[in-house]
């Protein structure tokens, strides 16, 4: 597979755009040093403009998700996710945003990730953009909420435990206010599709399941 950099630059010359940029978990794990085969890119463009390029290549693709801002790709076999520049608003089924607004700066769609380390950019020459200063925070092994966690967690409680999973897999510490909401906001994980959370129960290694198991068993505790 040629370097996800050399596809960024072919992705830049298909969609006319230098606002073509590697992000999420891709650079979190690039930064960290751990393998990672999800390649999450972010684009600043809507969805109808880039299925209208891609209508035009021999390129294969999927809209599933393009009400969403999403767009999935294929290229030498790989899947890229195309994830248009936005912001989001109105979680109303603890899940999915009901208002979206796509944007053209990769700083306004910072703010609608979950973590700092998950909202570092880079771009095809490998420099790396970083509005939500995620890179002082793997240095310092920080996992740190974007925004206030309270927040985020009831806009989608899947971030509780996408929290405990992060912070154990790549051996963080909590920041003191992300651990707080944690703790105080768990209960909302019953708001969510049960399906869901055994996706990502299945994404924990033994750490992880401790921290859930005994978070779980304190709340059952106090009430």
């Amino acid at each position: 597979m040629k370097e996800i950099f050399d596809y960024l630059a072919d992705l830049e010359s298909l969609f006319e755009t230098s606002k073509v940029y590697l992000t999420g978990g891709s650079v979190r794990n690039h930064l960290l040093g751990f393998a990672y085969d999800d390649y999450d890119i972010a684009i600043g463009l809507t969805p109808k403009e880039i299925v209208k390029r891609l209508e035009k290549s021999k390129i294969e693709f999927k809209t599933v998700f393009a009400k969403y801002g999403i767009v999935n790709i294929f290229l030498d076999n790989n899947e890229f996710t195309l994830a248009s520049l936005r912001k989001e608003s109105n979680y109303d089924d603890h899940r999915h945003p009901s208002i979206i607004e796509f944007v053209d700066s990769y700083i306004e769609d910072s703010y609608r990730r979950d973590f700092t380390i998950n909202a570092i950019y880079m771009n095809s020459k490998k420099d790396i953009l970083d509005p939500q200063e995620g890179v002082i925070d793997i240095n310092n092994k920080v996992l740190k909420s974007i925004g206030n966690p309270k927040t985020r967690f009831e806009e989608d409680p899947l971030r509780i435990l996408r929290a405990i999973r992060f912070k154990n897999i790549y051996n963080l510490k909590y920041e003191e206010n992300l651990h707080k909401a944690i703790i105080e906001n768990f209960n909302l994980i019953k708001e969510l599709n049960p399906l869901k959370v055994k996706e990502e129960l299945s994404k924990f290694n033994k750490d992880s399941l401790l921290e859930y198991e005994r978070i779980k068993g304190d709340q059952h505790e106090n009430y």
